[in-house]
């Protein structure tokens, strides 16, 4: 499935993982502040606040998003997301939209990506789905 993305780049996957930045790269992009903040801010999310919290939070998510983007309901979004082959989740934070949209559309491929470290810690979260992949880098210069 990924194949169809990267046919004409040489990119190699660690199971569902492919980091195209560097540490070093950041810094010299000026996006260390981007990533710092937001790795800081997702990684604390993810070890700080209690499960419910967490839940609470993506219900109040899931129906913004459906609303913010005019659909009726998951349903609807299912069968919207359902017609594409390729989902980009740019700035996907610690995948929760990456994951959701997996779930709904299973023969679709989800491509997450984001500077910080917090798209490590999704790829690990959500490495039995298999039609997710996250890639650590600058959403502006995707390799696609």
């Amino acid at each position: 499935m990924i194949d169809k993305i990267f046919k004409n780049n040489q990119v190699c996957f660690t199971g569902n993982f492919l980091n195209l930045i560097s540490d070093s790269d950041i810094k010299e992009k000026n996006q260390s502040q981007t990533a710092d903040v937001f790795s800081e801010k997702w990684i604390s999310y993810s070890r700080n606040v209690k499960k419910e919290e967490q839940e609470r939070l993506w219900k109040f998510q899931k129906e913004w998003y459906l609303k913010l983007y005019g659909f009726k309901d998951e349903l609807d979004l299912a069968n919207f997301l359902q017609t594409k082959e390729i989902i980009f989740d740019a700035g996907c934070g610690l995948g929760y939209l990456s994951e959701w949209f997996a779930k709904m559309s299973p023969k679709t491929a989800v491509v997450a990506m984001d500077i910080s470290q917090s798209v490590e810690e999704a790829a690990e979260k959500y490495k039995d789905i298999s039609n997710i992949y996250f890639i650590k880098g600058d959403i502006a210069k995707t390799p696609f």
